[in-house]
């Protein structure tokens, strides 16, 4: 028996009702009839134990499909069975708490979970004191704007006989981050996508 087994032993043998019938000697067949029952409980409080990490959604990888399949698919992303562990235990804690942050660190660190690399700038309004010369002048509601500044992406080109007659004839295919950013970013901002 493990050491911790010993211990789930002698407690249920303290637990004994006292007398001769329920001895509490190790070496008597109360004490061998109860050991079985020591090792079960010693494993269900391990298993117990082990389950307690899987509370956090950005820590499970036993009950992560089961959080995912309560969230339903990302609206952003669709079934995130193909993401990478971590990128899946991040959106599924980020959807299951819905928090996060209204802060462009929060949404940049979102982006680097997923391998997308962003900066956002957000505008300075133009104030006495701060202004310097030559600066650009900001109206006071472009405090609420960001520019998400996103790496290249594919471009969607016209084809002749598969493309709708007053299609563009060309477009960018939006990244996953923009949808993410669009879906989550504070209600108070406008965002702006720039694709590099």
């Amino acid at each position: 028996m493990t050491p911790r087994e010993e211990a789930g032993l002698a407690h249920l043998l303290a637990l004994s009702p006292p007398g001769d019938a329920f001895p509490r000697a190790r070496e008597s067949n109360w004490a061998r009839a109860l050991a079985p029952l020591a090792a079960e409980h010693t494993r269900v409080e391990l298993r117990a134990e082990a389950l307690l990490p899987q509370v956090d959604p950005g820590r499970a990888d036993d009950l992560l499909p089961d959080y995912e399949r309560v969230l339903g698919d990302d609206p952003c992303l669709g079934p995130s069975a193909a993401l990478p562990l971590s990128i899946r235990q991040a959106l599924a804690r980020q959807r299951w708490t819905n928090r996060g942050g209204a802060t462009p660190a929060f949404f940049i660190g979102v982006a680097a979970a997923m391998g997308v690399v962003i900066t956002i700038t957000e505008s300075e309004p133009a104030s006495c004191g701060a202004f310097e010369c030559g600066a650009e002048l900001i109206p006071e509601a472009g405090r609420f704007e960001w520019i998400v500044n996103l790496p290249a992406t594919s471009l969607i080109e016209f084809e002749a006989g598969a493309t709708e007659a007053g299609s563009p004839l060309g477009d960018l295919a939006p990244s996953p981050v923009e949808c993410l950013i669009r879906a989550r970013a504070p209600a108070h901002t406008t965002v702006y996508f720039n694709y590099s």
